[in-house]
């Protein structure tokens, strides 16, 4: 027979709901992972969830090589715009128009430069190191020294191998130690030569040796470029252990080219500086 409940005066539930509710203070409490409901709204949350992050995930990389192919395409433009500046004014040289062109093709390179910047600030460690120490040395010609420093340690994040790594910390230490002012800028910049040099205990670089001693030489050598205009003496003893690792070098086309533009700098001065030439100590290369 059913159970029946009066209604107490004042009480705030109906008879039927006083029933209602005193079966379940009654009914023996269910261990979470017996209740079967509830196991299967937790399993729909999750699988709904876990679609998500995918689809978010898929997002994000989809709009990641959507930005790649933009950042190669702006580099591509400012490529041919430089050679189509050397190109027009050689063109227009000495004419009425060769300050007009300048200006037009200057204005083009500049934006065409912006662009791209806004790009790898925007990629940072998704674009290729390459690229990003390339676009960070036309900014810093262009004296937007801060916006280069962030692409050239974006540079040094997405370095994937020795030869990558050596590239962005000779970049960063040239800038660094060029562009810096007083012994904090000195002592960093030398930092980044000095992690360049010890790239091998980072790398198991054992078996190849000739690349241990590409990766020596350029930094010896870009060490002594950055030194050049401040401190000749310095910059005349790494530049003279850069050309001694070249000479032993074997014979390749990257080391040949290397061996050329270092005996330049007995003409233009160790880094392009007139007044900084390689020491009688340091013998020309063959």
């Amino acid at each position: 027979m059913p159970e029946t409940i009066e209604q107490q005066p004042g009480s705030p539930f109906t008879s039927e709901e006083a029933i209602v509710l005193k079966a379940l203070a009654r009914a023996p409490e269910k261990r979470w992972w017996c209740d079967y409901r509830f196991l299967i709204a937790l399993c729909a949350f999750l699988l709904s969830l876990f679609t998500s992050l995918i689809s978010a995930y898929v997002s994000h990389l989809r709009d990641v090589h959507d930005q790649q192919s933009r950042f190669t395409v702006a580099l591509g433009a400012l490529q041919d715009l430089n050679l189509k500046r050397v190109e027009l004014l050689k063109q227009y040289r000495n004419t009425v128009y060769e300050g007009q062109v300048s200006e037009l093709i200057t204005t083009q390179v500049n934006d065409a430069l912006h662009t791209a910047a806004e790009l790898g600030l925007q990629l940072g460690t998704n674009a290729s190191t390459t690229d990003l120490v390339g676009l960070a040395t036309r900014l810093y010609d262009t004296g937007e020294s801060a916006t280069a420093e962030k692409l050239l340690k974006f540079a040094l994040g997405a370095a994937q191998n020795a030869n990558d790594e050596s590239l962005a910390l000779r970049a960063l230490g040239f800038y660094t130690i060029r562009m810096g002012r007083g012994s904090t800028a000195l002592k960093t910049g030398e930092g980044y030569f000095e992690r360049a040099l010890d790239l091998d205990q980072k790398y198991d670089l054992a078996d190849h040796p000739h690349l241990v001693a590409w990766i020596r030489s350029s930094a010896q050598i870009g060490w002594a470029g950055a030194l050049a205009p401040t401190d000749c003496a310095a910059a005349q003893k790494h530049f003279g252990k850069g050309v001694k690792i070249l000479a032993g070098a074997p014979k390749s086309v990257n080391f040949d080219r290397a061996r050329a533009g270092a005996k330049q700098q007995w003409i233009t001065g160790i880094g392009g500086v007139p007044g900084c030439r390689p020491d009688a100590g340091t013998p020309p290369l063959p």
